[in-house]
């Protein structure tokens, strides 16, 4: 189970919350282990109309009881193809396929979503209308519940609020990303599969690269990598030569003999994504560019030193903008962030922590518990040198921290 159940239950009822119903792509998928139809990490259809997208919703009761409403045109397909362990299901909509009166047998999956589809206990026409049949078969219908409002469609939340007149309906989309901080042996698993996946892409691109090479066949060379795993590419960086100080997106520049090169890669794989960043030059490194490699360590060693339960994101970035000063006369924007069904999920440790510019309230920052996954990273682009880079993903543990897969970081030396 991806859920981590017994952190949410305990946040519903600190909250005093009826019922958590999570409306985001990724936090149904969370709360439920259901998995999108349309790519998981793209999403299409989301944003692009007025009612965003195909409206999927996941809800969580103080029992521990979870139920999901679905699309029934394509979405219902997913369901019925796989196993998921959830309490209760609904669909809406209507669909393409036209059922005839009398059929052939059927394959178990076609067969599943035929009863799926034709019952009409669970189906209705639209996404509220469901909601609504789940959230009273469970008593939902006064006191205070929790909902995502990001991804609600407008006509959605306003038939909530006068269909239950004794709800009072709060935003939860921090608390869901507050629950999400502990990760479950679920989670790490996929964490780490797309950890893998992120660093051998990423030595591919090592061996690869060498002077004539451009940026964009780097990236094309990765994109293929990650493919072959079923996975997708989420953002890329690979700037060389005066770009890299610049941290400039990928163009046909072709690398040169004593380039400084910066990279800076991330894909996603079963729903979890892996981050990572590296530097290197093409040839022997200059004095000046190993010099900003050991300083870029002594910032690294600065944070990680206090990477354990109890520290605050604040005391990781005080920490790192000291040595940062000490060593460049420069404080960048940010050390720290975690990661999980989400590419960038906190708790941040970034430069204006102050309500109102903060990443997030709830949590904001929260002292590192075991069970998060934490990445810590150093981009140091340099105008007219190219600069350095280092990231690595660390899980907290009851002692203080461990690797969430091997690597292995220096200044390498790339086409040698």
């Amino acid at each position: 189970m991806l859920l981590n159940k017994e952190r949410a239950l305990a946040m519903m009822k600190e909250n005093n919350l009826s019922a958590l119903i999570a409306t985001q792509p990724e936090n149904v998928t969370y709360m439920t282990d259901y998995e999108n139809w349309w790519l998981p990490g793209a999403y299409p259809y989301r944003g692009i109309t007025l009612n965003r997208g195909f409206q999927n919703y996941a809800m969580l009761t103080p029992e521990g009881a979870r139920g999901l409403v679905i699309h029934g045109l394509s979405e219902a397909t997913q369901f019925t193809n796989f196993h998921f362990d959830v309490d209760d299901i609904y669909i809406y909509g209507t669909s393409f396929t036209r059922i005839p009166d009398s059929y052939a047998p059927q394959p178990e999956e076609v067969a599943r979503w035929i009863a799926l589809y034709r019952n009409e206990e669970i189906h209705t026409l639209d996404a509220v209308s469901a909601l609504i049949k789940l959230m009273k078969k469970h008593g939902v219908t006064k006191g205070r519940v929790g909902i995502e409002l990001a991804n609600l469609a407008p006509n959605a939340e306003e038939t909530l609020r006068e269909e239950f007149k004794q709800i009072e309906f709060i935003d939860c989309g921090e608390l869901l990303a507050f629950i999400r901080y502990i990760k479950t042996p679920d989670e790490l698993a996929r964490l780490r599969y797309a950890a893998e996946v992120n660093e051998r892409a990423l030595e591919e691109m090592m061996k690869a690269i060498r002077p004539g090479v451009t940026e964009l066949q780097m990236r094309k060379l990765y994109r293929s990598f990650v493919a072959k795993e079923d996975g997708w590419l989420d953002f890329f960086t690979c700037a060389g030569g005066m770009r890299a100080g610049i941290w400039a997106a990928p163009t046909n520049y072709a690398f040169k003999l004593g380039d400084q090169v910066l990279i800076d890669v991330g894909c996603g794989v079963n729903c979890y994504h892996g981050d990572t960043g590296i530097c290197g030059c093409l040839g022997e490194p200059s004095k000046e560019q190993r010099e900003l490699w050991n300083g870029l360590n002594e910032v690294w060693n600065a944070g990680v030193s206090i990477l354990r339960p109890g520290t605050r994101p604040s005391q990781l970035f005080d920490a790192m903008a000291g040595m940062q000063k000490k060593m460049f006369n420069h404080v960048g924007g940010y050390f720290s962030h975690s990661i999980g069904i989400e590419a960038r999920e906190g708790p941040f440790a970034n430069r204006v922590p102050g309500k109102g510019q903060r990443m997030m309230d709830i949590g904001a920052d929260h002292p590192y518990e075991p069970g998060m996954v934490i990445l810590i990273e150093i981009p140091t682009p340099v105008v007219g040198i190219g600069g350095v880079h280092r990231e690595e993903t660390f899980l907290i543990t009851e002692k203080g921290h461990e690797p969430l897969i091997h690597t292995s970081r220096d200044l390498y030396c790339f086409g040698t």
